[in-house]
């Protein structure tokens, strides 16, 4: 028996509002892998990481423009 068998065959025992939770937090997995892997957000990242490593470091400010 596969892994997704025994949970199907778990929740089929439970009561209708927990098995509901079962799959709401199922959903809540696959949202957070989906979210982990998005190439865009990784890009995001990256761009906020290096604005605020500018943010951090000492720049002279120039008197003159």
């Amino acid at each position: 028996m596969t892994l997704a068998e025994q949970v199907y065959e778990v929740a089929k025992t439970l009561p209708t509002n927990q098995a509901s939770e079962v799959l709401d937090f199922i959903y809540f997995l696959k949202a957070k892998i989906e979210l982990e892997n998005s190439h865009v957000l990784v890009e995001e990242r990256n761009t906020i990481e290096g604005i605020l490593a500018r943010c951090n470091q000492r720049v002279p400010v120039r008197k003159s423009y």
